[in-house]
């Protein structure tokens, strides 16, 4: 891990790119758990782990779901949860948005301090119920009278 975060450094200074925006942090009332019957054993369950951290865009994270899938015949709601909310750390990154969290009856979107206005623009395209609040030029809230639960506001901001 140490040695991809060096050489993803060295390629970066090479390349004269910026900063890459931070994973989005998810706090959500959401569960989700991968049991231990899931893996044949302990190696089998840190190799899949590693595989799910170096996931860096939501074609590679279909595939490893549908891998997933053809060696389960069902999986539990809790682990279509995982990979919903890893989907959702993915599309957030696109935007900018660096924070998810529930605030009482709000949903509150935190976009990272260096975005461009294109990327809140887009964002801002997600908004297909004229739902969302721009309370500051980083911070846009939703109220969650729409959606019975996170999972169902997730899946409406990924459709």
């Amino acid at each position: 891990m140490y040695l991809q975060l060096l050489e993803h450094k060295i390629e970066m200074l090479k390349s004269g790119q910026s900063r890459q925006i931070p994973d989005c942090k998810i706090e959500l009332d959401l569960s989700y758990y991968i049991s231990d019957d899931f893996f044949a054993s302990e190696v089998d369950k840190i190799a899949f782990f590693r595989n799910l951290e170096s996931i860096e865009n939501e074609q590679d994270l279909d595939y490893t779901h549908e891998t997933f899938l053809q060696g389960n015949d069902e999986l539990p709601e809790a682990v279509e949860n995982l990979f919903l909310l890893l989907k959702t750390r993915i599309r957030m990154r696109k935007y900018g948005v660096v924070s998810l969290k529930k605030m009482m009856t709000n949903y509150v979107f935190e976009f990272d301090k260096s975005i461009d206005v294109s990327r809140l623009r887009n964002f801002l395209e997600l908004d297909r119920n004229g739902d969302f609040v721009i309370v500051t030029a980083h911070k846009i809230r939703v109220e969650t009278k729409h959606w019975r639960d996170a999972k169902a506001f997730l899946q409406f901001i990924l459709a």
